[in-house]
């Protein structure tokens, strides 16, 4: 009896091992592919706000004094997460997402109002890097770009059951043809919803 109770907790413990390293794998690789994803979109992002200022500058020297100072900004929010070792928290996230939303409400001249609804307990939870962004960039381009009169983009965030529930919603057009209802995370066609669980504030 003592050898087998032996031999069920070594065996339960080689399945938590197993477990764990999957898991930190499966996260390594999540890690690395943000990190693709923030190098592909930082250079695009950063060339078409730098040819923006120039155009203002000969147009619209307050505008670009402003959208400048948005760009300042976001380079401020993005350097800490550039060091090696770093941490990503969602607090940096919302300010780099901030900053960029400040940049793109210059650039489609008034008609981006954004809101950002992240209580200050929640910011130092650990956050993917680039993700929060890449879910306001599609609610951008895909939702309220398209609409004439542009609308308004929220960021908010919320513990829920116990874990972090991050959200992006836009009241734009939407995925989805007319007359065509979807349920579901990110397919509402007046939302674009993203929710990230995490173990809560670190």
């Amino acid at each position: 009896m003592v050898a087998g109770g032996k031999r069920r907790a070594e065996l339960t413990a080689s399945e938590a091992t197993k477990r764990a390293e999957t898991e930190q794998l499966e996260r390594t690789v999540l890690e690395a592919r943000m990190e693709a994803l923030q190098a592909q979109i930082e250079p695009h992002f950063l060339f078409n706000t730098l040819a923006s200022i120039d155009q203002l500058i000969q147009t619209d020297p307050p505008r670009a004094s402003k959208m400048q100072q948005s760009l300042i900004r976001y380079l401020r929010s993005a350097m800490p997460q550039m060091r090696e070792g770093s941490r990503p928290t969602l607090g940096q996230q919302v300010n780099l997402c901030s900053a960029f939303l400040e940049i793109m409400a210059v650039r489609m001249e008034g008609r981006l109002q954004p809101v950002v609804n992240v209580p200050e307990g929640l910011k130092s939870a650990v956050f993917p890097s680039m993700m929060l962004q890449t879910l306001v960039e599609n609610a951008i381009k895909h939702g309220l770009e398209p609409k004439a009169e542009g609308g308004r983009l929220e960021i908010g965030a919320e513990i829920v059951d116990g874990q972090l529930a991050v959200h992006v919603l836009d009241t734009g057009v939407g995925f989805m043809p007319k007359g065509r209802r979807w349920r579901g995370t990110g397919q509402c066609p007046r939302a674009v919803e993203g929710l990230v669980q995490a173990a809560g504030p670190s």
